[in-house]
């Protein structure tokens, strides 16, 4: 006989708080805003966020204007994103 598993109960709201970036739709909207209005060639700093998820707004801009350097800064750069 195969022993029969249930779905594991799974608090998807807390793992959502805990895995997530604070803001991170914002982020994505804001890379699309730059990516409209940065002239050519333009620099972005980027702050480092844990886990890398500095990405929520780093790849969508790389992706829509690769001519744009992004350069993470670490937390209090002035001007950074």
């Amino acid at each position: 006989m195969v022993p029969v598993l249930g779905w594991p109960l799974v608090g998807a709201d807390e793992l959502f708080e805990q895995c997530s970036t604070d803001g991170a739709t914002a982020l994505r909207r804001h890379a699309a805003e730059l990516a409209k209005t940065l002239p050519p060639g333009a620099t972005v700093q980027v702050v480092r966020r844990r886990d890398g998820r500095e990405g929520e707004l780093a790849w969508p801009l790389r992706v829509a204007r690769p001519d744009v350097v992004i350069v993470p800064v670490p937390q209090g750069t002035p001007g950074a994103w």
